[in-house]
């Protein structure tokens, strides 16, 4: 879709065409001529920035000024004095009563008709009509409540009206300051109420109307057999039963939709499908009812609706002088015209673009189908110069999803007013990266109208947005972001990666959020200013608030200044806050002010670990911690470090702390604590009188400089504790859970063993030595012998070998002693017998397993097997020697005899019974002294074994708890060796 396609269909989408007949009435109550500004009387309280009215109309005052029964369709009220502000969220409803006066509180408003609501821009002179979408069906009896708010944030004056003070209570009112306009309570109750003019158009008994088309939509993605949705309305007094819907695509009639179904009076019915079509692009569709119940329709307000069928935009285009859209503003209004169908990207030119965007909600967006806007180098820029409160603003985002900035300057040069960027109306889901954010470098005010992004909460909240990696350059504050209240909080912000330049005032104010990410972020303040600042300044910051990974910096010579001012954030033990892995420095030693590294009150449930603190202002009002109310803060693995005077960590409240423990508090000009009433003055006398920091210890870390923090401190070295949800230090560097250390900062131990214990290895294999621990830390390696430089080397020979590394830290040197493996040697020897027996011995050196073939087909795995032979013969034997290393071969020839197993020299003196037997039998022996005996099966597994001592005569009882089968029976006595087979059944 390129631009002049685009320039074609520029015009309103969706149009309804609304007819007056000429029975209308309009119906004016009150009496011009007294006017005023006030607050109390005007619906237009744009002095505030949020109002909520309700006014009351009598019955008898319509009739009076000659109304009747009908639908009232529009209301007007008369100004005197006009005011430019825009009135977001501008709502107008409308609701029957009984009540004949007013009292001090809101009448719940469930049941009344929303007629109107809008972004007004401002007031005129004279009637002010606002044509109702929502008609309101007055039944001529009953009393009418009006009410009237709006939600806003900012404020200038109000716009006066003109009014009439009644016998009756007839205003109920309320105005205040960042609260949701349409939700606030009644302050008070008035006589005063603006004159009024109503449009009402008397009922007819039958009517058939149009409110929606449903379908297609804008946008119509898809083109092919749409079905024609429309929702039918019924403002007649009668029920509808019959209507005849006709439609047109493009002029040309298509089949009427007979509607026969039940819409009862002043109701409707969505869903009717009146047909399916196949469209082109920027097909026109047209559709009328006519003919309810069969007559005519004296009520043709609503009759009709039309709309361009044109599908979204997708894909890449470009914004320059010569591209798809010469400016932002056009890009958007085809944006608000067609939606999108995909993904959105518009590549902004390399230049500067001078204009404001309103960037708002987008029919077709979603977390896939996003819109882009990004520059294709560092001169893409768009600036604006604001001159008030009502254009105080580059990009506004006003109900906008779904966005992506990227690689955009975006600069505010007004010198007054300078919001780059405003968020309003529950603007989520947005993306603000890699830009440079840029209004007044050099201000000289604490007025929030100079913050750089600043977002107000509604009863809409903005959420889920991301500032990542942008430059924040100049304001009062960088980012005010503030939710509606403690029941309406802002949920799941973001702001990480970004540089803060040149705040004056507070670099980030969060209120009112939930689960809100701070971190990776520069802070650095160089303020002028005199008075209080804050780095981060976070009320009400509930669940898993996170600041954690961020510099924290500031040099400022006059005036204190706080760099984290926490209170009322509310953790729970499942949903702790958590504040890691920062650095935090106040630098300037001729500060005579009060410093705050972090400032804790109100807040519960926050783990403060593993943050590395440098406070040098010349004061005893210097405070690395404070924590007063509130309870269950975690302090651990902290490096406190006062230069000066002050407190490490001052507890005001007991209550306010769980644990403080594994940390560095080093204070050698002031005092380490403050608990319970009492100064503690050193490490010890804080231990033993407080039962804390048992583990801690006092040490100067020697910081790289007052705002680079690293330390090579070695005694912060396994001195923490494992912090389980912790598992970087601010560097994005590995933390070692059996090796936790003080601090934000992880750094090499140069004392640990680089290299091991010595290694061995087979003498044909390589193998590869390098240093133990996190390599991103070291800089450099020098391997000797070899003169290598890598992480890591390979070697082949048996040796000592030397590395030296240099890190961040110093320099450190191991060795290793590679040692060979030795390679086996296989040996045997052979014992036989004349029973066609073998024995085999081992004589094998390094060897771990070993595989024999007996040279008859057989072969076993044993150390030292025998094996009993079929037949006699000359046989060729072979032992295979192993170990991880390798293999060795040996072979020996064994010559058997071919007598029978049972035919040896010893039968006459042993005997075996019973055999078979049922694994219980007898070995008897007779003229010997001693016997050794070994039962195996006959795949050659030991089941037996014992050596008998007699004198002369053994009888010795066997018991098998085996399976059945053959096993063999091996007796060796008087030096000679008998095998006999046993059967157990």
């Amino acid at each position: 879709m390129k631009n002049l396609y685009l320039k074609l269909l520029s015009l309103l989408v969706i149009q309804a065409f609304a007819y007056q007949t000429a029975h209308a009435v309009m119906v004016q109550v009150g009496t011009l001529g007294t006017t005023t500004t006030s607050t109390t009387y005007t619906p237009y309280k744009t002095l505030w920035e949020d109002g909520r009215t309700q006014y009351l109309i009598l019955a008898s005052e319509i009739i009076s000024n000659g109304g009747s029964a009908g639908q009232i369709n529009s209301l007007a009220f008369n100004v005197s004095t006009a005011q430019a502000q825009v009135l977001n969220g501008f709502t107008i409803k409308m609701g029957s009563t009984a009540l004949t006066s007013l009292t001090n509180t809101f009448q719940p408003n469930g049941g009344f008709t929303t007629c109107y609501t809008s972004n007004v821009p401002g007031t005129t002179i004279g009637w002010n009509t606002y044509m109702f979408s929502n008609g309101f069906n007055w039944n001529g009896i009953d009393n009418i409540i009006v009410e009237v708010c709006f939600d806003n944030a900012s404020w200038t004056s109000n716009s006066g009206i003109h009014y009439n003070t009644l016998a009756f209570n007839s205003n109920t009112q309320v105005n205040a300051d960042g609260q949701v306009g349409c939700s606030m309570a009644a302050t008070g109750v008035y006589t005063q109420r603006p004159v009024m003019q109503l449009n009402i158009l008397p009922p007819v008994a039958d009517d058939a109307g149009i409110a929606i088309i449903e379908s297609p939509t804008v946008p119509a993605c898809n083109l092919l057999n749409v079905p024609i949705l429309i929702t039918m309305d019924n403002s007649g007094s009668d029920t509808l039963f019959t209507a005849t819907v006709n439609w047109w695509v493009n002029g040309i009639p298509q089949t009427p939709y007979n509607f026969s179904d039940t819409i009862l009076p002043y109701s409707s019915k969505t869903g009717v499908n009146i047909g399916t079509y196949t469209f082109n692009n920027n097909d026109f569709l047209a559709i009328k009812t006519t003919l309810p119940n069969g007559v005519i329709d004296l009520y043709n307000v609503n009759d009709s609706l039309d709309v361009i069928v044109a599908t979204g935009l997708s894909g890449s285009y470009t914004i320059s002088s010569g591209g798809d859209y010469p400016t932002f503003n056009d890009a958007v209004n085809d944006l608000n015209a067609f939606g999108v169908c995909g993904p959105t990207v518009f590549l902004v030119d390399n230049t500067t673009f001078n204009e404001q965007v309103i960037l708002g909600y987008v029919n077709g967006t979603d977390s896939i189908n996003t819109i882009t806007f990004r520059g294709t180098g560092n001169n893409s820029k768009l600036i604006y110069n604001s001159t008030g409160t009502l254009d105080n603003y580059v990009i506004r985002f006003n109900n906008g999803d779904y966005y992506r900035i990227d690689s955009l300057t975006i600069e505010n040069t007004g010198l007054t007013y300078s919001y780059v960027i405003e968020l309003l109306n529950g603007s989520s889901n947005n993306e603000i990266t890699n830009c440079t954010l840029r209004n007044d470098t050099n201000t000289t005010t604490t007025s929030t109208l100079k913050s750089i992004v600043y977002g107000i909460g509604s009863a809409n909240t903005d959420n889920n947005n991301l500032y990542k990696n942008n430059l924040m350059q100049g304001g009062s504050v960088a980012f005010y972001l503030r939710g509606q209240s403690t029941s309406n909080l802002a949920d799941g912000n973001v702001i990480e990666g970004n540089t803060f330049y040149k705040q004056y005032y507070q670099q980030a104010y969060l209120y009112y959020q939930r689960n809100i990410k701070v971190r990776d972020n520069k802070m650095n303040m160089l303020a002028s200013y005199t008075g209080t600042t804050y780095s981060l300044y976070m009320w009400y910051c509930y669940d898993k608030m996170e600041i954690t990974g961020n510099i924290l910096t500031i040099k400022k010579p006059i005036g204190i200044h706080y760099s984290m001012y926490l209170g009322q954030c509310i953790g729970l033990n499942n949903k702790k806050g958590l504040i890691a892995n920062n650095f935090i420095a106040t630098t300037d030693t001729n500060n005579l002010s009060g410093t705050y590294g972090i400032y804790s009150t109100g807040n519960t449930y926050t783990d403060i670990v593993h943050n590395n603190f440098n406070l040098a202002h010349n004061t005893t009002g210097a405070y690395g911690i404070y924590l007063t109310g509130g309870g269950n803060a975690n302090v651990l693995n902290n490096s406190l470090v006062l230069r000066k005077m002050g407190y490490g960590l001052y507890v005001a409240s007991v209550g306010s702390i769980n644990n403080s423990n594994h940390n560095n508090l080093y204070v050698p000009n002031g005092n380490v604590g403050y608990y319970n009433g009492v100064i503690q003055t050193t490490l010890n006398n804080w231990i033993n009188n407080t039962g804390f920091d048992a583990n801690s210890i006092s040490v100067d870390p020697m910081y790289i400089d007052t705002f680079n923090l690293h330390t090579c401190e070695v005694g912060f070295v396994g001195s923490g504790i494992n912090i389980a949800n912790v598992t970087e230090d601010i560097d994005g560097e590995q933390r070692d859970s059996n090796k936790p250390y003080i601090g934000a900062d992880v750094f090499f131990d140069l004392s640990a063993d680089l290299l091991g214990a010595e290694v061995s290895k087979c003498p044909q294999d390589a193998i590869t030595l390098e240093v133990q621990g996190d390599s991103t830390q070291i800089l450099s390696y020098n391997w000797t012998p070899g003169n290598l430089t890598t992480p890591s080397i390979s070697v082949n020979n048996a040796g000592w070998y030397y590395v030296t590394i240099t890190t961040a830290c110093g320099s450190a040197t191991d060795s290793i002693e590679v040692i060979n493996k030795p390679l086996p040697i296989a040996s045997f020897n052979i014992t036989t017998t004349n029973q066609l027996t073998a024995v085999f011995a081992d004589a094998s050196t390094n060897a771990t397993s070993w595989t024999w073939n007996f040279g008859d087909g057989n072969s076993s795995t044993q150390q030292n097997p025998f094996h009993i032979y079929n037949q006699s013969g000359t046989y060729t034997v072979t032992l295979i020697a192993c170990n991880d290393c390798g293999c060795d071969t040996t072979t020996q020839v064994v010559t058997v005899l071919a007598n029978s197993i049972d035919e040896n020299f010893l039968q006459n003196v042993v005997s075996i019974y019973p055999n078979p037997n049922k694994g219980e039998f007898t070995i008897s022996m007779n003229g010997v002294a001693s016997a050794q005996i070994e039962i195996t099966t006959i795949q050659g597994q030991v089941v037996y074994t014992e050596k008998v001592i007699a004198n002369g005569s053994i009888n010795k009882n066997i018991h098998l708890n085996n399976a059945t089968g053959m096993y063999f029976v091996k007796i060796i006595a008087n030096e000679q060796t008998m095998i006999s087979k046993v059967i157990v059944e």
